[in-house]
């Protein structure tokens, strides 16, 4: 407990977290008013939100340097081709694989191997369908911003180098904050997109130095991108909020489990020996759980 009270401490005085953790609440916020009164796009791409506080907190702090516009631009071409706006399949994928090139660029450029960069930006392109569609199917629960949260958290304690990955936690900490209050507000498919983006650029740099922590960023970003392949909706036991509180408890045990074992080996190959097993007993143990969104809409997709 001592602990934990000690790393929030820490926490909330950077001004690396706290910057992104304020601008989030305070422009979310905003938002959610501003949806109650007739605009309710505005509380569907917290993600982008998040994202944008994000990299003002780095170019605050002076720590985005050379790769700060190659991000950008990485994160604006992942975020128009998740956007289900982008009606034409060729545009979304052209988009996606020139986001996910300038991604690569962008974390060479902040310090990642080249491989590490490329393969964290394969879990992005595994990850984003996914994690958008459990943040879309649990629309009203506010899961979306908490499993996001959650990852986030996962990969800051796991990287040697937190400088990057700790205001993308400020951030979603703020939006999974009052998305408890709000639970209408959502990361939205763009908005998934470039947090997920912006987790991996992270990610990448800040694990740069121990190889199994790019086996951490990974399964942590996978964490709570498997949700829709192990939902059982048509047997569901635990819908809307109940269900969506449990399956987050299920995901925080396979955050913990990967970012403080898998993700702080040396070796990729010992944390890959971890991250695998623990992602498997995590998938069975959401499909044992029988949780899933509440609604016939859900129903009918799944069964």
């Amino acid at each position: 407990m001592e602990r934990a009270t000690s790393v929030l401490s820490d926490l909330f005085r950077s001004e690396l977290f706290l910057l992104p953790f304020v601008v989030t609440v305070v422009a979310a916020g905003l938002g959610a008013w501003a949806a109650r009164a007739g605009r309710p796009a505005i509380r569907r791409e917290g993600g982008l939100l998040a994202s944008a506080a994000a990299v003002l907190g780095l170019w605050w702090a002076g720590n985005l340097g050379r790769a700060g516009p190659i991000l950008v631009v990485a994160l604006v071409l992942v975020s128009f081709g998740a956007a289900r706006a982008t009606t034409r399949l060729g545009v979304r994928v052209a988009s996606s694989v020139a986001g996910i090139v300038v991604l690569v660029i962008a974390s060479t450029v902040g310090g990642a191997t080249r491989g590490d960069a490329a393969f964290v930006a394969l879990v992005l392109v595994a990850a984003v369908e996914t994690t958008a569609k459990s943040d879309h199917d649990w629309a009203g629960t506010g899961l979306g911003p908490l499993a996001l949260a959650l990852a986030a958290a996962g990969v800051y304690a796991c990287v040697p180098d937190i400088e990057r990955s700790i205001s993308l936690l400020g951030a979603v900490c703020g939006l999974a904050l009052l998305s408890l209050i709000v639970p209408e507000i959502r990361l939205g498919r763009a908005g998934t997109g470039a947090a997920l983006g912006m987790l991996v650029w992270a990610g990448s740099i800040g694990g740069a130095t121990r190889p199994g922590s790019i086996i951490g960023v990974a399964a942590c970003t996978l964490c709570i991108a498997i949700e829709p392949f192990a939902r059982q909706a048509s047997k569901a036991a635990l819908r809307g909020r109940r269900g969506a509180f449990a399956t987050l408890a299920v995901e925080a045990v396979g955050v913990v489990a990967i970012s403080r074992i898998a993700g702080l080996r040396e070796s990729a190959i010992a944390a890959l020996a971890i991250a695998i097993p623990t992602l498997a007993l995590e998938a069975a143990t959401l499909r044992m759980l029988r949780a899933a969104p509440h609604g016939d809409r859900d129903r009918s997709e799944h069964a």
